[in-house]
């Protein structure tokens, strides 16, 4: 009898879209985490490449905009600030603003920002905003740096309130986590979402606590809807926790971190139901 030699054929891999409304596997996200590493190490060290100041721009953004803010609203608008310095006030709804902003830009840009990995190799698409909000959130830590040593300067007490601290700090991540999916799988489709994105981040600022204080808005309805903006929950929470402010009403905390997880849940189940077809529309 003949030896027959079997030739060796590759391997085919068929990906198949989601069958309906569904959540991304995040076992394969797990699976594929050291991939992630690698976009966070790539994007942490060419930020700063070919950099006359280096690491020194991570600080200038956010004591510009501390001396220009308290220039504006300190200084010539004078707004209250709760009875404490207004560049303390600031640069503590400062710091909360920049995370989730940092973030929320980050992700609603890194389909796009990622299209030649993804329409080239097959990964996991939602590893592209998972490592962009890694990148974006360490990238905001030198804005908690010179918070502490305003603290340090205006003799700041340690409260236990600080404690609370994490929980705003995670809440304005998937607050942005949330809505940077929504921005990021219409901008696919609807090349529109890229110029709303600015107006958005920018109307959002305004309607957030970060240059003046809740207590300025007038009692009844709209400061009720009021509280309904999670980053007004997120900004007043840091005061709370740094500076010992008033607390933000329990129900309204209850019922912002309750939209969050909504907002979460449906980006989720969009973004996966979009990514199938990132390599049609990029």
């Amino acid at each position: 009898m003949k030896n027959i030699n079997l030739i060796k054929l590759p391997m085919k891999i068929v990906i198949l879209p989601p069958k309906g409304w569904s959540f991304p596997d995040f076992t394969e996200v797990l699976h594929y985490h050291e991939l992630m590493y690698f976009f966070v190490y790539r994007d942490l060290k060419a930020k700063y490449k070919h950099t006359a100041l280096g690491l020194a721009w991570a600080f200038i953004p956010p004591i510009f905009n501390m001396v220009l803010y308290t220039l504006l609203f300190g200084l010539l608008a004078k707004l209250p600030s709760e009875g404490l310095p207004y560049v303390l006030f600031l640069i503590t709804g400062q710091t909360a603003w920049g995370t989730f902003s940092n973030c929320f830009s980050s992700i609603a840009n890194s389909m796009r920002m990622a299209a030649n990995q993804t329409t080239k190799v097959y990964f996991p698409r939602l590893i592209v905003p998972l490592y962009s909000v890694v990148v974006s959130f360490i990238n905001s830590l030198p804005g908690y740096v010179v918070l502490v040593i305003l603290m340090v300067w205006f003799q700041v007490p340690i409260r236990w309130q600080f404690l609370t601290l994490p929980f705003f700090i995670l809440l304005s991540m998937i607050t942005a986590f949330g809505v940077g999916l929504w921005i990021t799988s219409l901008s696919i489709k609807y090349r529109d979402v890229e110029n709303i994105q600015g107006m958005l981040i920018q109307a959002w600022l305004y309607a957030s606590p970060v240059v003046y204080t809740p207590q300025m808005l007038p009692d009844g309805l709209i400061k009720d809807l009021y509280w309904f903006n999670p980053m007004a929950v997120v900004t007043q929470g840091y005061r709370y926790a740094l500076l010992g402010s008033d607390p933000v009403p329990m129900m309204n905390l209850v019922i912002a971190t309750i939209l969050v997880i909504l907002l979460l849940i449906s980006g989720l189940i969009y973004f996966h139901q979009v990514e199938q077809t990132v390599i049609d529309l990029m």
